[in-house]
């Protein structure tokens, strides 16, 4: 050894720096946001206020603020819900389900093709109402399904999937509003995800 530094040596180490730079900047990235979604579950738990609503104009307005990303694909959202399904209940969160769930299926759902469909249904009874939602896109394998509402779980990682979205849904349907969900699905024949709420809320956020 003479102490000098090879070039070869020194691209090597501006490489290594460049390399561990951009994994701590998305590592950075990815944890801003997780902690954004943990607030806005938060923020959505704690400040949206009780009233009553028409459930087919929530999900119509969610639907429509959503426009925006849906133009850039060919994907298209269908409603199933008759009119008169009165709710009484907080409205925000579930404008937040809907969101994820569109959102996950746009993500996960169709990554071969070009266009695809997502349907939201809803049924009642005097004390519930169901919303039922699903895909015509690639399916859910056993095992995704046992894992798909575990925090941090995804399939897209190092992809931008934070693995926060389902688990949010799992926690807003059964913690805030004290309802049931369940997953339906093969591989191959798309995905099929039903919520079971009470017409009227009767625990506080």
């Amino acid at each position: 050894m003479n102490g000098k530094l090879s070039r070869s040596n020194l691209e090597g180490f501006i490489a290594y720096c460049r390399e561990s730079s951009a994994l701590i900047e998305r590592a950075s990235e990815r944890s801003h946001s997780l902690i954004e979604s943990f607030k806005q579950v938060s923020v959505d738990q704690s400040s949206d206020r009780r009233c009553e609503f028409d459930l087919l104009d929530i999900v119509s307005h969610t639907v429509s603020t959503l426009r925006p990303m849906l133009r850039t694909t060919s994907h298209k959202v269908e409603i199933d819900i008759p009119e008169g399904i009165i709710i009484d209940s907080f409205p925000g969160p579930l404008e937040q389900i809907i969101t994820n769930l569109i959102t996950n299926s746009i993500t996960h759902a169709f990554p071969d093709r070009e266009a695809g469909t997502m349907r939201i249904c809803a049924r009642h009874t005097e004390h519930h109402f169901t919303v039922s939602f699903e895909d015509d896109g690639v399916g859910i394998s056993d095992d995704i399904k046992l894992r798909i509402f575990d925090p941090f779980f995804t399939t897209r990682a190092g992809l931008g999937g934070s693995g926060i979205g389902m688990y949010t849904v799992y926690n807003l349907v059964t913690t805030l509003y004290g309802g049931t969900i369940e997953i339906d699905g093969r591989l191959g024949r798309g995905a099929k995800i039903i919520a079971k709420f009470p017409i009227v809320q009767r625990k506080a956020a």
